[in-house]
């Protein structure tokens, strides 16, 4: 089976919700668009739907129990899912792993994803590096919910800048878990990567600035914070 989703199918959806995207279907061009001129971000539930009824993705969301199973009921990743990673009871994070062994995949050569938000052990990027993940790594397929969810959390956390992460698989690599198809989470089009991936990371580019709130509690008040890509790739 061809467990690569095209990001082309992405593309063709968010020109429906923001007709600048670029035509030339590239995953960096796209967010460059993105950061700088989609001010309300709107197309995640569209950009869902269409990976579900046009690429694999709607396959490999059945790979999982279904949401309402007593199976699902019992994994750790639904309790992964409901809280944060640092909330997670310490004895099941190596059961979120044989999680996505179990019921995960290994995504297509090439196959393009986004993260929204600094990853903590990467510093401030000035530099190219490479690390190894110790925990699940959450990512999407879809760059409007990376960026979305990146300028939410940058005004929760009083962040004072913000990083998009475009990463492309190689040929070897970890596998990934989708939630499935009926889970609340399934609309973000996460894929879960597995623990003990390797990220190599090449120097951040600044593409522009954006507002975000100060914090929940100051509603109304904004301010600008840099903005600025990564591009890289996940591998073993």
């Amino acid at each position: 089976m061809n467990n690569l989703i095209p990001f082309s199918v992405i593309c063709e959806t968010l020109r429906e919700s923001y007709p600048g995207t670029p035509k030339n279907n590239d995953a960096c061009d796209t967010v460059i668009y993105l950061i700088r001129n989609v001010l309300s971000n709107v197309a995640c539930c569209s950009v869902y739907f269409a990976l579900i009824e046009n690429t694999p993705y709607g396959s490999l969301t059945r790979l999982s129990p279904l949401d309402k199973t007593p199976e699902y009921h019992r994994m750790a990743l639904k309790e992964l899912q409901e809280s944060r990673w640092d909330r997670l009871k310490p004895e099941l994070r190596p059961q979120c792993d044989g999680e996505i062994a179990c019921y995960g995949f290994e995504p297509g050569e090439g196959q393009i994803v986004f993260h929204g938000g600094r990853i903590e052990e990467t510093a401030t990027h000035e530099e190219p590096m490479e690390f190894v993940t110790d925990r699940p790594f959450s990512t999407t397929l879809n760059p409007d919910f990376a960026l979305s969810f990146g300028l939410q959390n940058a005004g929760l956390t009083h962040a004072i800048e913000l990083y998009v992460y475009v990463l492309t698989f190689s040929s070897r690599s970890p596998r990934v878990y989708a939630y499935p198809e009926t889970s609340d989470k399934n609309i973000e089009a996460e894929l879960l990567v597995h623990s003990g991936a390797k990220l190599t990371l090449k120097q951040r580019e600044k593409i522009g600035m954006r507002k975000v709130p100060n914090s929940a509690f100051h509603r109304g008040k904004k301010r600008e914070i840099p903005v600025y890509m990564v591009r890289g790739t996940i591998s073993l």
